[in-house]
This record gives C-alpha cells, structure tokens and sequence, in this order.
C-alpha cells in the first residue's frame, strides 16, 4: 500500500494523490507490483529497495548520490503470547531521504507511523526530513522504554512465584522475557551507533533544533541500552539462583533417599542371615529378629539425625 502526504500551510497534515516536494511517500508492506513501481516512478535505489523489504536488517546508514538509506529497529509486540506472557521482536523501518522528498517503507512497523501521523504534541513536518526522522526515533525509544518497563514488572511477577515454588512453567516464562530482553539490547544499541554515526559524520545538515532532539536521541537511547543491559544481568542473576535452589532441592532428596535405603538395608540383612540357616542363630523366639531390625533401623536413624544436626 503506497499513501502519500504532505505538511500543508497549516502545519496539518494532509494525504495527497501525486508525489511532489516536501511530501512524504508511506510505503506499507509493499506488493511485488508496488515495488517495481517504485523503482520506476521514484527511481529509487535497488539495493536501498531490497534492503528495506529484508526484515532480517539492522539499523544504519547508506548514501549514494541522491538518496540517503536510514534503516532503524523497532520492537514490536508478536501475536504469540501464551500464559498472558508477551513475546516482543524487533523489525526495521526504512527511511530514504530523496532530494525533494523523503519515503518510508516498512513491513511490520506501520504502528509508529500511525502514531507520528496522530501524534498532536509534536507534529511533524513532511518538508523537513532530518526532524521527521529524529521525532520518529525518539517516539520508537519511548516505546522501547514502555516495553521494558513493561517486562520487568512481569519478570517481579514470575520471580516472586518461583521463589514460593519452583515450577519449569516459571523457568521458561523467565526465558521467553530474557529473548525479548536480548532483542531489545541488540536493537537498542543498533540505534544508538546510528545516531553516534551521524553525530560524527554528519551526512545532512542540522540546524539548530534539530541538533538539540539529536542529542536528547542519544541520551534516552543510551539510558533505555544501560536498562536493557540491567534488566538482562538482573535475570541472568535470577536464573542462577533458581538453578542452584534446583541443584540444593536435589542433594537434599538424594540425601534422604540415601539415609532411607541404608535404614530400610538393616531389616533385610537381618532377615537374610535368618533365612540362610546360618548356625548358632536363636530360631526359638520369633521375636528375637523383629526386635534386631527395629531397633537397628531405630539406631541407625537417630545415628543421621544427629549428624545432620
């Protein structure tokens, strides 16, 4: 689906039906048709193309000589939530600045363009690229922090119910969110060398406000990185935890299996001598074996019971 808009007089916008500049063209999840059709009215680089329709990519930056390629991750919530456990991943979204007009293309990430569409308190200006593209970073690392925060609260959750019992349930919760934590790192860190890159190098002009929301970019994507990481070190910490509360449980019932099997082994070596016919054995009393065995198996009990005391 290919929308175009453009910021009118009003500083509003507004959807148009043919490109022209200062518009931004909206490219959703394109056809095999849109995109040659692309390639043929916008005579948009092919690489830059094949690039932007590849959900596998990761954020950065290209240039050629009329087209800029800024590729930015996203995270996204996946439709396969289970045990109200939600699974997030991370998908590009393409951004090509052309010399009159910019374009975005993006398979899975069309929520964050609705809402810049939407988006009242900072409206964005179709005319001026640069801002359209730190306003649309900085709305993704609000979403980024929202869902982190989002994860952690589950991960108290789960944590608080594994350490009053210990369930696989609960274990595979923690790594369903340590996956989506990963993820998020990965993405996270991505965007931030992105706008390191363009700090340093400077492939466009900034002007003044611009060159301030880059710097308040950098700061909350490196803030919503170092949360990222604690969150991952935070449960990484858990899962050892767990893993040796799992190991101790084991010893202890090892243990007193173990002290079980000796206690129950005195009973039957006793009764074993008697059906052998062994000589010099008293068979006159019945009682006489019931008796060594019980209290054998009493004496050998209190004998642990006081070791591990």
């Amino acid at each position: 689906m290919i929308n175009i808009f453009i910021t009118n007089d009003e500083n509003k916008l507004s959807e148009i039906s043919h490109a022209q500049k200062g518009c931004w063209i909206e490219v959703t999840d394109p056809t095999d048709e849109e995109a040659a059709l692309l390639v043929e009215n916008y005579k948009i680089n092919r690489s830059f193309l094949k690039a932007a329709l590849d959900d596998q990519e990761t954020a950065h930056l290209e240039q050629s000589e009329d087209q800029t390629l800024i590729m930015i991750d996203c995270c996204i919530s996946s439709d396969r939530e289970k045990n109200n456990i939600p699974q997030y991943e991370t998908a590009p979204i393409s951004l090509i600045l052309f010399d009159s007009f910019l374009m975005t293309i993006t398979r899975k990430g069309a929520q964050f363009l609705n809402a810049l569409k939407e988006n009242e308190e900072e409206p964005i200006d179709t005319r001026d690229p640069v801002s359209f593209f730190l306003i649309l970073m900085k709305q993704i690392s609000e979403k980024f922090q929202e869902e982190l925060r989002t994860i952690s609260s589950y991960c108290d959750e789960i944590t608080d119910h594994l350490f009053k019992k210990m369930k696989n349930e609960g274990l595979m919760q923690m790594m369903k969110l340590d996956k989506s934590l990963i993820f998020f790192s990965s993405s996270l860190q991505a965007n931030q060398n992105l706008l390191e890159k363009i700090q340093e190098t400077r492939p466009f002009e900034l002007s003044g406000p611009n060159e301030k929301l880059l710097d308040e970019n950098l700061v909350e994507y490196r803030q919503a990185s170092k949360m990222c990481n604690l969150y991952i070190s935070v449960n990484e910490r858990i899962s050892d935890g767990c893993s040796n509360i799992l190991s101790n449980s084991m010893n202890i019932v090892v243990e007193r299996l173990t002290i079980i099997t000796i206690v129950l082994s005195i009973p039957a070596i006793i009764f074993g001598f008697y059906g052998m016919n062994v000589k010099s054995l008293n068979l006159q009393h019945a009682w006489l074996p019931i008796f060594l065995a019980l209290g054998g198996s009493i004496l050998c009990w209190i004998i642990f019971y006081r070791k591990r005391r």
